[in-house]
């Protein structure tokens, strides 16, 4: 943050998007359970470790910002099918991305298909005609340089 706050012309505004706990993103907790039982790592854990508003506000207020703001926000990820929202979810988590890089091409392979079979009872509450919608909660802040 503090990086930032010095990169901004005085008066510029920084944004960050960041997930709330898992708590308030079920799916994801789900999601990473299963991660735990199939693969030994809680892949999705610091994902969303940083959900805390109060703790966002105050990185933000330290790093020199003013005017700080921070908004709770839910959305609707879409995805066209199960296995996109697996491979975008296990992308987007540096450990998970971790965790695959040391499996063998044969092996990753082969954790798909379980992980798919273990979601698919709770795919099946988030079915909106042909694609899966689950909702995100996160937390926008800014501030002013």
């Amino acid at each position: 943050m503090r990086e930032m706050h010095r990169m901004l012309v005085p008066g510029g505004r920084a944004v960050v998007s960041v997930n709330q706990g898992f708590a308030h993103n079920r799916v994801y907790e789900q999601f990473n359970a299963v991660l735990q039982k199939l693969m030994g790592i809680p892949a999705l854990a610091s994902t969303f470790s940083f959900g805390d508003p109060q703790a966002l506000k105050l990185l933000f207020t330290q790093a020199g910002f003013h005017n700080v703001d921070v908004k709770k926000v839910t959305v609707n990820v879409r995805f066209p099918d199960e296995r996109a929202f697996i491979t975008a979810t296990m992308m987007a988590s540096p450990s998970a991305v971790q965790a695959f890089k040391v499996l063998a091409p044969e092996k990753r392979a082969a954790l798909v298909a379980p992980l798919y079979d273990e979601m698919q009872k709770i795919f099946a509450f988030y079915r909106q005609d042909e694609y899966v919608v689950l909702p995100l909660a996160m937390n926008i802040g800014s501030g002013v340089a």
